[in-house]
């Protein structure tokens, strides 16, 4: 079943930072506290939170996209974003699901902490 379905929002104190251009794409290493200027979709989980579905029973799907449309198909299973691997931790996520080529791999909300955390840590990004 699902329980919610959502995408980045803006946020309208910050709708300079986020339109038309995302700012999150000119950050390479993930640390930038800018990085949060927008809502991103992870955050959909506290409205699930707020209308009293257990969280900790339910399994998220993270897809990113391209601004070309085009899927953000991952290499291995890793989350990228520290800001939201933290909240999902502290949510108690019961699992964090990412495409990985042509298949989707799991993950605990720890392994989503230390694999954003290590691409934060990456002085590049291709």
């Amino acid at each position: 079943e699902v329980v919610y379905e959502g995408c980045n929002k803006t946020l309208a104190p910050m709708k300079a930072l986020c339109e038309p251009t995302c700012i999150r794409l000119s950050i390479t290493s993930r640390t930038e506290s800018m990085l949060g200027a927008c809502g991103h979709a992870e955050e959909g989980m506290w409205e699930v939170i707020h209308r009293g579905t257990p969280i900790s029973e339910c399994n998220l799907y993270v897809a990113g996209v391209y601004p070309n449309g085009l899927p953000w198909l991952k290499l291995r299973r890793e989350h990228t974003c520290l800001r939201c691997a933290v909240q999902m931790h502290y949510a108690k996520i019961n699992a964090i699901h990412v495409p990985v080529v042509d298949h989707w791999e799991s993950m605990t909300t720890e392994m989503a902490v230390k694999s954003a955390l290590a691409y934060a840590r990456q002085e590049k990004r291709l």
